[in-house]
């Protein structure tokens, strides 16, 4: 059973038509209690970071969340803001602190050439850092696809897996233990992003 949480900031249904898609068991999580009945996590999300950790908060999630994606190391999938809320710190809205599992912030976007826009929207392709189970099988040269104005700057290079040339950098994937997180959509991503998530249905971290 994979457990998507659901925070109210948007693409759980195509999270989870993914999932199924591709064989897998997929549950929308409206409660802290439900994740008891989860093997798998994935932490969705598009918008702000402020109101995704003031949602998260307020439902309970950040808790719930430290059980049993750290303390009992469900394997966990963090997809856009949900990728963000994963760092120390966000700016975005004024600025707030995040579930900390990745030393970092999450800071806005800025244009490295002219011709780059804000949001980043479209495809890009990644640049590997360092192999990772969730990534076998996917292509070196592969474009993935991105929609965000934000992006986490992770501190501890370890951590980088993957970025992508735009904006003078993105970190496109970070990764820790039984953390796994993506600033694309692997679910708008077509084959590529459907392996990823295959990936993730067989991953013992």
């Amino acid at each position: 059973m994979v457990g998507i949480i659901h925070c109210g900031t948007g693409n759980i249904g195509s999270v989870a038509n993914a999932i199924e898609h591709i064989g897998g068991d997929a549950r929308i999580v409206n409660s802290p209690e439900e994740l008891e009945e989860c093997e798998r996590i994935i932490l969705p999300g598009v918008g702000s970071f402020l109101e995704g950790m003031g949602s998260m908060r307020s439902k309970g999630f950040e808790t719930a969340l430290q059980l049993h994606a750290i303390e009992l190391k469900k394997p966990t999938l963090g997809i856009c803001l949900g990728m963000q809320l994963m760092a120390a710190y966000g700016t975005e809205g004024g600025g707030c602190r995040g579930l900390g599992w990745f030393d970092g912030s999450v800071e806005k976007l800025v244009p490295g050439t002219s011709a780059e826009r804000i949001p980043h929207v479209g495809w890009n392709q990644l640049t590997i850092h360092r192999e990772h189970d969730l990534l076998r099988g996917v292509p070196i040269q592969t474009d993935f696809y991105f929609v965000h104005s934000y992006a986490m700057k992770v501190a501890n290079e370890n951590e980088l897996i993957a970025s992508c040339d735009y904006a003078s950098g993105v970190t496109a994937i970070v990764g820790r233990d039984n953390i796994f997180a993506t600033q694309f959509h692997p679910e708008k991503s077509q084959d590529s992003g459907l392996k990823i998530l295959e990936n993730f249905l067989d991953w013992n971290p």
